[in-house]
Order: C-alpha cells, then sequence, then structure tokens
C-alpha cells in the first residue's frame, strides 16, 4: 500500500439550487466526501457559487460533513482581531463546521493562541500554496491544527499538470481543473510520483458544475472515480 493515503474528497459550490436531499443521499453512498460551501461578506447570495444566509441556515440544519471557505475581505481580515468574532458568526449560520479556509491569503505562522483556539474547537485551517515547497515545514508542523492545499490556479480550475509535495507528513490537499474524467490519473500520479508520506484529499468545484450551478450528477460520477483510491479512516 502507498505512502500517501487519499481519505477525503471535498466538493465546492453547492449553491441556493443545490439539493440538499440529494448532498445527503450522496454522503450517505460516498461517506469520505465534505462538502465545502463558500461564504464572502460581498457575494453570499450573489453569485451561484455563493449560496444564502438562508441556504446557509438550512445546511446548518443537516449534519452533512462541512467545510467553510472563506473568499474576499472575510479571509484577507482573518488574522485580524475580529477572527473569533468571524468564527461565532459561521458557527451560527452554518452550525457547524470541521474546517475553514482562507482564500488567496498568503501563508504566515499561525500565532499560539489562533491555533490552540482552533484545536479547542475541533476546526482545521486550510492555506493555500502553490508550491510545497515555498512553505517552511518548521512553521507548518508546530501548528496542530493546519492543512495545506496545493493549489497553483488559486481558485480559478486551471488544470495543475505538474504536482510538488510536502517534505513534512502532515495532512495536504491537491486541487486544479480536476474532473470526473482525470481525477483517477491524478490520483494515481500523486501515490506514485516521488517519495514522501502523507495522508491527503482532493478538492473539485469548476470542472463539476453546468451552467454555473454545482451539478450533482457529475458529481456522483466525480466520487465514483475517486472511490477505489479512498483509504477510510474509521468504522
Amino acid at each position: 500500500m502507498s505512502d500517501r493515503k487519499l481519505v477525503r474528497v471535498a466538493i465546492t459550490g453547492a449553491g441556493d439550487e443545490t439539493d440538499l436531499q440529494e448532498m445527503a443521499s450522496i454522503t450517505a453512498d460516498y461517506p469520505f466526501v465534505e462538502w465545502a460551501v463558500l461564504f464572502s461578506f460581498n457575494l453570499t447570495g450573489r453569485r451561484p457559487e455563493f449560496p444564502s444566509l438562508r441556504w446557509l441556515y438550512r445546511f446548518g440544519e443537516t449534519d452533512l460533513p462541512c467545510a467553510v471557505h472563506l473568499c474576499g475581505q472575510a479571509a484577507k481580515n482573518a488574522f485580524s482581531d475580529a477572527l473569533e468574532q468571524h468564527l461565532d458568526m459561521l458557527h451560527c449560520i452554518v452550525g457547524h463546521y470541521d474546517r475553514l479556509q482562507l482564500n488567496e491569503v498568503p501563508f504566515q505562522p499561525i500565532d499560539y493562541y489562533w491555533d490552540r483556539w482552533l484545536y479547542d474547537h475541533g476546526v482545521s485551517l486550510i492555506l493555500q500554496t502553490q508550491n510545497f515547497s515555498d512553505l517552511p515545514a518548521a512553521d507548518v508542523q508546530r501548528c496542530l491544527k493546519l492543512n495545506i492545499l496545493h493549489d497553483r490556479s488559486l481558485g480559478t480550475g486551471t488544470e495543475t499538470q505538474e504536482y510538488d509535495y510536502p517534505t513534512w507528513s502532515g495532512f495536504v490537499g491537491f486541487a486544479g481543473g480536476l474532473s470526473p474524467e482525470n481525477v483517477a490519473a491524478k490520483i494515481t500520479h500523486i501515490r506514485d510520483e516521488g517519495s514522501g508520506q502523507f495522508d491527503y484529499w482532493v478538492d473539485a468545484q469548476g470542472q463539476l458544475r453546468t451552467d454555473d450551478k454545482l451539478d450533482l450528477v457529475k458529481v456522483r460520477r466525480f466520487l465514483q472515480a475517486c472511490e477505489p483510491y479512498v483509504v477510510p479512516t474509521g468504522p
């Protein structure tokens, strides 16, 4: 068995027209899925990939595995004194989430206060990078609840042709133009290329949309393509 284990698949970009009952059905069929919802102070409810507060409240009433991706000013302000207020607000709206991603925020070491807050609340923080080699491994490893997402497209959905890999053994992710047609080859590439041991997730959004809306038929095809490679982590 490879020392690199795919343990989670994140599906990003559900919106007001995404059927929560079908999301629940997909989760029952593919329990390794994580639903990542986008949140922005300016765009929430104004674009298809940014669900309204009403939809987020309904989503929060479910037990679906959830991550929140902060965008725009909400992400840029995340390391300010207002972070705790933002996180409390998100808990009120979404109800529950396991991970919080800050989009387009340059890497910076997480200080002890926020690292401890995340640990105490059971939330992992996701930061993006275009290259794992750009990050100081010591700063990444000393954070208890920090995950790193490799995305050379920085959310634009451009397909990543070459990956680099972390020198640490933490939880990392890979994104960039993943689709039902290419994800099996990408997973095999990540699994077999180079050396290093880590658990990882993959994240998809742009290639799973039809008419700018998350297409749950494509989502099922994507998860079906991922399923043979996923290593179960629990009962």
